[in-house]
C-alpha cells in the first residue's frame, strides 16, 4: 500500500515581533525537508518580505501576492533555493492589500492546503489581510514566543479574536525561541504560561548557530545541524509533522503525544 503523504498548511504567527517567526519558517520547512517530507512551498507573506531576504532573494515581485489573487500558478510563483525547498516570495506591495481580500486568499490557501504542504511566514500585523488569511487557512498554527513577560503578553490577543470571531479552530503548536533558561524572569513566565494552561512543546534555546545561518542563505537546520538550536527545531517539526499525519488521514487514530491546549482568548487581554 503507499503511503498517504501528509499535506495542509502550517502557518507560523504571532502578535510580536522580533518572536522568531522567520527563523522558525524557515527552520521547520528545513527539517521537514530531514524528516522525508519536503514543503511543496514555503510562502513569504510577511510585507517585510524577510523569509525572501533570508533564502538569497530581493523582495522586487510580489509573488505570493500574485498567487493568492490568481494571476500566476503555483508552479509559476515558484522560486529555488540553496536548501532545495521551493520559495513564493514576496514584496512589500502586501502591505498595502485590502482587508476585503482576506477571505479571498484564505480560501485559495485552504484549497491550495487541500493538494500540497505548505509553511507559511508572516509579519506580526495579525488583522492585515495576509496575515489573517494565512492564519485562517492553517491546518497548525505554530506559535513563537520569546520568553520575556512583555512578549508573551503580546502575542495572542489578536490571533485568538480572529480565530474566535471567525470561527476556525486549527491544532495549535506553542514553542519557546531564544530561550536562556538562568535568569528567574525566564523560570518566571514559564511559569506563568504554565499556569494559564498552554504548554511549550519546545523550547529553542538561544544561540549563534541561528545568527550564522542568516548569512547562509537558509535555515539553522541545514546551516549548523549539530548545534542544539537544529536539534531543537527538528523536535520541533518532528511534532507538527506526526500531528499533520493524524489530522490528515496519513496517521489514523494515532495518539501524537500531548496535545497543546487552545489559549483562552482573554488570557493576555
Amino acid at each position: 500500500m503507499t503511503e498517504r503523504r501528509p499535506v495542509g498548511i502550517i502557518t507560523v504567527a504571532s502578535g510580536k515581533g522580533g518572536s522568531g517567526k522567520t527563523t522558525s519558517a524557515l527552520a521547520i520547512a528545513g527539517a521537514l525537508k530531514m524528516l522525508g517530507a519536503t514543503p511543496d512551498a514555503v510562502i513569504d507573506l510577511d510585507y517585510g518580505a524577510s523569509l525572501t531576504r533570508a533564502y538569497g532573494y530581493t523582495p522586487s515581485e510580489g509573488f505570493s501576492e500574485a498567487l493568492l489573487d490568481g494571476r500566476v500558478a503555483f508552479e509559476d510563483a515558484l522560486h529555488d533555493t540553496k536548501e532545495e525547498i521551493s520559495l513564493i516570495p514576496a514584496s512589500a506591495a502586501l502591505a498595502a492589500v485590502e482587508k476585503g481580500r482576506m477571505h479571498a486568499w484564505r480560501d485559495r490557501l485552504r484549497a491550495l492546503g487541500r493538494e500540497k504542504l505548505l509553511v507559511i511566514d508572516t509579519s506580526d500585523d495579525v488583522l492585515s489581510a495576509p496575515v489573517a488569511a494565512a492564519i485562517l487557512a492553517a491546518d497548525i498554527l505554530a506559535i513563537p514566543i520569546p520568553l520575556t513577560q512583555k512578549a508573551y503578553k503580546r502575542t495572542y490577543p489578536e490571533i485568538g479574536g480572529l480565530l474566535q470571531g471567525q470561527n476556525h479552530a486549527p491544532e495549535q503548536v506553542w514553542f519557546g525561541t531564544m530561550v536562556d533558561q538562568r535568569p528567574a524572569l525566564t523560570r518566571h513566565v514559564l511559569r506563568e504560561i504554565a499556569e494559564d494552561g498552554v504548554e511549550l512543546s519546545v523550547l529553542v534555546p538561544r544561540g549563534i548557530a541561528a545568527d550564522e545561518a542568516d548569512y547562509a542563505a537558509g535555515s539553522v537546520v541545514m546551516a549548523s545541524p549539530k548545534s542544539k538550536v537544529a536539534a531543537a527545531y527538528v523536535e520541533l517539526a518532528t511534532m507538527i509533522y506526526a500531528r499533520l499525519r493524524r489530522l490528515t488521514g496519513a496517521a489514523p487514530g494515532v495518539d501524537v503525544g500531548r496535545p497543546t491546549r487552545t489559549l483562552p482568548v482573554a488570557v493576555n487581554g
